[in-house]
């Protein structure tokens, strides 16, 4: 658990000093909050209900889906990994302080959004707020999960870019947080049902089907955790999955 910790700790310290990981973990997700955030009141005043669901789905699943990914791939890449062993840090430490480090940058972004959005564009606060945090905590858990799942099954650095963003454009797209999915074709809402952002929405919106994407959100999480811990101890030894 020590291991962790300091894993952990230096994970956080690596990120923030990291570019590209600040790209994609605070300058993107709060430069499209501060843009489209002011678009969508300009253009329709009563966004202004669900205003700060919208914008934390659009942030989570940037940082999720485009940083996480790319974050694990880089760690996963066997010159990385006999560095990190020569140091005696095992990969599943490492891979499990990732995963830690990058759920503190990402909701840290999303309390930031859910302070600022009713100061900044007079949105309007969630209508039960419990509700509203533990649907957040349940789709970032979901949303890391997939971005962790692409980062250990896709290993190729040239490949990983173009895959999240296969994953990512529909993860916001048809999510219903950018305009009504009813609006879309039946076959296609289907597809964006089958990615965290669509549940996350409608259960932070307290929408008719708020227990039911909740209930969903818990167990795409398991679903994707599962086939995650399946790959993970396929590619690496089982001296590196130590007992955290």
């Amino acid at each position: 658990m020590k291991l962790l910790c300091v894993t952990i700790l230096l994970l956080w310290k690596k990120d923030i000093r990291n570019r590209n990981i600040l790209l994609v973990y605070y300058l993107i997700p709060l430069g499209f909050w501060a843009f489209m955030g002011a678009v969508f009141t300009a253009i329709n005043p009563a966004a202004a209900e669900t205003l700060t669901s919208m914008l934390t789905v659009l942030s989570v699943s940037t940082g999720a889906l485009l940083g996480v990914p790319v974050s694990i791939a880089e760690f996963m890449a066997p010159t990385v990994q006999k560095a990190y062993k020569a140091g005696g840090i095992p990969m599943g430490v490492l891979l499990a302080g990732n995963i830690v480090s990058a759920f503190l940058h990402i909701s840290l972004v999303a309390v930031i959004i859910y302070f600022l959005s009713p100061l900044a564009f007079k949105a309007a606060y969630p209508l039960n707020i419990p509700v509203y945090f533990i649907s957040l905590l349940l789709f970032l858990i979901a949303s890391i999960a997939l971005g962790t799942l692409v980062g250990i099954v896709v290993k190729n650095q040239a490949k990983i870019t173009l895959i999240c963003q296969a994953v990512y454009m529909p993860s916001i797209m048809l999510s219903g947080a950018m305009f009504d999915s009813k609006l879309l074709p039946e076959g296609i809402q289907y597809a964006g049902r089958a990615l965290p952002a669509s549940w996350g929405y409608a259960a932070m919106t307290a929408s008719d089907k708020w227990m039911q994407a909740i209930t969903v959100l818990s167990v795409m999480t398991l679903i994707l955790a599962i086939i995650s811990i399946i790959y993970t101890r396929r590619y690496l030894r089982p001296a590196d999955m130590v007992r955290i």
